[in-house]
């Protein structure tokens, strides 16, 4: 038996003719008769008397009728669950500069769509722990480690040396801890290291002013000059603890981002 059968059925013994029932429902009138037809071959039963004034319901559809209104009640109060269920917060922790530049700008549409829905961004440099139900969801790049995280691979993001040509020196963290720190060591060889700083910001406020070159993400560098060929890839991951993939308001926000980012120029 069908839901979407048990509608029309519902409308109409309340309606009492075809032209009502499609009237209520929204449908043209061989929609509901062919709807009916169907209910009744499930059933095995006839529910209504074709009349030329109406379709007058039988007895057994009396019989049905207080059953069917309980499933309807019973289909509202689901449907009533599933938005209460899709309102409230959904915490993302993602580092600052992703989050400020290529997270925070693209919600406006979801979030239109999506009024019960609140976004809290935690923007942190270090990576946060989502077994403590603090965070719902995270954003990372690089390697990711948890063998209870769900993890869905985003696409990579491309770094590049940016500066003025003819500058030697570099910008960078010294001593290099990180996989980009420790590339930019590698790739700068013995150019000396003019402003020692991990802040993102400040190595392109330093490309800028003309102090030296810095290893910067080219959504970030895209009105730079990047200096060479050679670039740094690393995968970018939304990531989120199992139990939170029961909950239909992360996995909307989840399904969101993964559209917003995925294989777009990064």
């Amino acid at each position: 038996m069908n839901w979407d059968d048990i509608q029309p059925f519902l409308a109409l013994v309340r309606e009492g003719s075809l032209s009502g029932a499609a009237r209520q429902l929204r449908v043209e009138h061989a929609t509901v008769a062919r709807r009916i037809d169907r209910l009744e071959a499930d059933l095995g039963v006839r529910l209504f008397d074709r009349l030329p004034r109406g379709w007058r319901p039988t007895e057994e559809a009396k019989g049905l009728f207080e059953r069917a209104q309980t499933a309807e009640a019973a289909m509202f109060d689901l449907r009533r669950q599933a938005v209460r269920d899709l309102s409230g917060p959904v915490r993302i922790s993602a580092p600052p500069l992703l989050a400020a530049e290529l997270l925070t700008p693209r919600l406006s549409p979801f979030l239109a769509e999506n009024p019960g829905i609140r976004i809290h961004i935690q923007a942190e440099a270090q990576r946060a722990d989502l077994g403590t139900g603090e965070t719902d969801l995270a954003l990372r790049v690089g390697t990711v480690e948890g063998q209870t995280l769900r993890v869905r691979r985003l696409r990579h993001i491309r770094y590049r040396p940016y500066g003025l040509p003819g500058k030697a020196g570099v910008i960078r963290a010294e001593p290099a801890k990180s996989e980009p720190e420790r590339w930019m060591r590698d790739w700068s060889l013995e150019r000396p290291v003019v402003l020692n700083t991990s802040d993102t910001a400040i190595m392109r406020a330093g490309v800028i002013a003309g102090i030296g070159i810095a290893l910067l993400p080219e959504f970030y560098a895209s009105d730079l000059t990047a200096i060479g060929e050679a670039f740094l890839e690393r995968p970018l991951y939304l990531t989120f603890h199992e139990d939170k993939a029961r909950s239909p308001r992360v996995r909307k926000v989840a399904d969101a981002i993964t559209e917003l980012l995925r294989n777009r120029d990064l």
